[in-house]
């Protein structure tokens, strides 16, 4: 659930980066890559000893740009 499809035609949303990420015609192996990026991977060792609060979840839907 890192990452979500948003509007714009091409692109996703990394909630852990806060990033936008062009996948273009290669969206697995883009999103494969992202996933491996040691920024991202240690967002996620970060998250698994942070609790998200429920309010936060319904804010987190929407990507911040």
């Amino acid at each position: 659930n890192w990452c979500k499809k948003i509007e714009q035609p091409g692109y996703c949303f990394c909630f852990l980066c806060n990033k936008k990420i062009n996948y273009g015609n290669n969206g697995k192996k883009v999103l494969f890559n992202h996933s491996n990026d040691i920024e991202h991977q240690k967002l996620v060792q970060a998250q698994k000893y942070v609790q998200t609060l429920p309010a936060v979840e319904s804010v987190l839907a929407k990507p911040l740009i």
